[in-house]
């Protein structure tokens, strides 16, 4: 209760204080005290009183004005954090970004930094639409548990009850879906497109544009080979504009058997808010994605979504 009272007198009192008529009421006092102080004779009686009041004065004005930075600083946070909530494709996972490693924050502001510099050259030379980049991510399984995601036993039966067709008990390639990854691969000038659908243990292309052979004869790789595993840990857009520089997956086996060099997925999130996979676009070339980009996949994702939820759509 006094720790309440206090802060609502602190309240008051910077309210007062940041008046612009209490400045000059202020200044009007300081004129007045250095006068009397000169017209005595410069006592030291008066030097020692005026030092011990502006001493106390400062120490008044630093704790009223610590207390409305703290206060505007919650304040700033819960409208952002009301701002991430509610647009799409916004980071919800690094809400609480003042808790994460150094070394994430690090990463996190030169992946910013690095879109800043280009939006910059960008804007210099007339191209404004490549100025509105997505932050590539270069740290997640500090913060995010990608094992536990993928195993998820809800989001393991929303896959089992999405209108997919099966054969012999494993997902099947669906051909509804051809069109959808023929447009993004026209639409985004890349090789390959990939719809997967991300198990506990293997991602599953249920539609695919660009695989080498090899990959495509079997249409699946480990999940520990998915870069989609990290749209469905995470729940949001992922993506690597340089595959080889980016420490998440610069290791990554798929860079050389999918060859990917720039990735961009974003997430097939069912109704119920399963991510069940991932529509992906993959260049052999390093690339800038732009909120474009994204923006046209989280489209045509809402189209996969749509026949994966169709009732005439499930095929067993």
């Amino acid at each position: 209760m006094k720790h309440r009272t206090l802060i609502r007198f602190a309240a008051r009192v910077g309210a007062v204080i940041s008046h612009p008529l209490t400045f000059l009421v202020i200044m009007v006092c300081v004129a007045a005290w250095v006068g009397a102080w000169v017209a005595a004779g410069f006592p030291d009686f008066w030097r020692k009183l005026f030092g011990i009041a502006t001493s106390c004065i400062t120490f008044t004005l630093l704790f009223i004005l610590n207390h409305r930075q703290h206060r505007d600083r919650i304040v700033t946070h819960i409208k952002l954090d009301e701002l991430i909530r509610a647009s799409h494709g916004a980071h919800n996972a690094i809400l609480d970004l003042e808790k994460l490693p150094e070394q994430d924050i690090e990463s996190i502001q030169a992946g910013y930094a690095e879109i800043a510099a280009r939006a910059r050259e960008a804007l210099r030379s007339g191209h404004a639409g490549e100025a509105t980049a997505v932050v590539e991510i270069r740290s997640i399984p500090a913060w995010c548990d990608v094992a536990g995601a993928l195993a998820d036993r809800d989001r393991l039966a929303a896959i089992g009850h999405a209108a997919l067709p099966t054969i012999g008990g494993q997902v099947a390639e669906d051909r509804r879906f051809d069109a959808v990854t023929r447009a993004a691969a026209r639409q985004l000038d890349v090789p390959t497109v990939l719809l997967s659908i991300v198990t506990a243990d293997r991602q599953v292309f249920a539609s695919f544009v660009g695989l080498p052979p090899a990959v495509a004869a079997v249409r699946e790789t480990p999940a520990k080979e998915s870069f989609c595993k990290y749209v469905v840990a995470t729940g949001r857009t992922f993506v690597v504009n340089d595959a080889g520089k980016n420490p998440l997956v610069c290791s990554n086996p798929a860079v050389q058997t999918l060859r990917i060099a720039a990735y961009c997925g974003v997430p097939v999130r069912l109704a119920s808010g399963q991510v069940v996979g991932s529509l992906c676009a993959i260049d052999t070339r390093p690339r800038t994605w732009t909120r474009a980009d994204e923006m046209l996949l989280a489209d045509l994702a809402e189209v996969v979504v749509a026949c994966l939820e169709s009732p005439a759509g499930r095929t067993r």
